[in-house]
């Protein structure tokens, strides 16, 4: 599926609370892999990730990749 991205001013109206559930078959759902930060979403300004990480929430992904960081970790914890 493609992604679905709504402009700031666009308010979606809230579905009927009535409707089918549909219960998690998993406690987590991973979302991205080690080559889409790096390629994909390397030069994607903050307007663009609060969209994606509004994205994420909506299609309950609750586990998505996080190398932002990563190196400056792995290096103060290898140079002390």
């Amino acid at each position: 599926t493609g992604l679905f991205v709504l402009d700031a001013d666009t308010t979606l109206p809230l579905p009927p609370s009535d409707g089918p559930v549909r219960p998690r078959q998993l406690s987590q759902s991973y979302y991205l892999n080690v080559c889409t930060p790096g390629y994909s979403l390397a030069f994607v300004d903050w307007d663009y990730w609060q969209k994606h990480i509004d994205w994420m929430a909506l299609n309950g992904i609750n586990l998505p990749l996080a190398l932002t960081g990563e190196e400056w970790v792995w290096s103060q914890v290898w140079s002390e």
